[in-house]
């Protein structure tokens, strides 16, 4: 059980091991960026993982923001997002 003087914390070193698990249709992202996004809008992704909230902006024709601690899950979203881009 956790006290309250044991706060629950994630560091890089505590999730080494983990694989990206929640990669998410494009199509199903396309659609929910639309639902929630005005036009023109800017899309704020604080854990972008594999780059699929941003394949759906750029599609949609929405400005995104995406971050992530990873730095080869930022590698394969920056590739999966410029593909789209062409």
């Amino acid at each position: 059980m956790l006290r309250a003087e044991e706060p629950l914390v994630f560091t890089p070193e505590s999730m080494s091991g983990s694989s990206q698990t929640t990669i998410k249709p494009p199509s199903l992202m396309r659609y929910l960026v639309r639902l929630v996004t005005r036009p023109g809008g800017l899309v704020l992704d604080p854990f972008m993982g594999s780059g699929s909230t941003g394949m759906a902006c750029v599609s949609e024709g929405f400005d995104f923001v995406g971050i992530d601690i990873t730095p080869e899950y930022v590698e394969i979203a920056n590739a999966r997002i410029a593909a789209v881009q062409k």
